[in-house]
């Protein structure tokens, strides 16, 4: 253990500044990324649950998710609603 620590010290001054700079890059570009799949993963991804709807038929079934307790967003101009992916029979 105490060997690996001393070579984790030691990278940085074999790597030189741009190495150390890109390596952190790669490192917080890895985060970012596993951040955005576990969110993605929770529900991110959203599926129509009703399309080719008129203005007066979205405003409904807008009123009745809404009440339903059911997330949704507005897609294609209003046209189409879409629901959480694990949703969308409930809707």
């Amino acid at each position: 253990m105490e060997q690996l620590l001393a070579q984790l010290k030691a990278l940085p001054a074999r790597l030189g500044k741009v190495g150390t700079i890109v390596a952190a890059a790669v490192v917080v570009a890895l985060m970012i990324v596993a951040v955005a799949l576990s969110l993605g993963g929770a529900g991110g991804q959203y599926q129509y649950a009703f399309t080719n709807l008129t203005a007066e038929d979205s405003g409904e079934a807008a009123a009745a998710l809404k009440v339903a307790g059911l997330p949704y967003r507005l897609e294609a101009g209003g046209a189409a609603l879409a629901v959480p992916a694990d949703k969308v029979y409930e809707a």
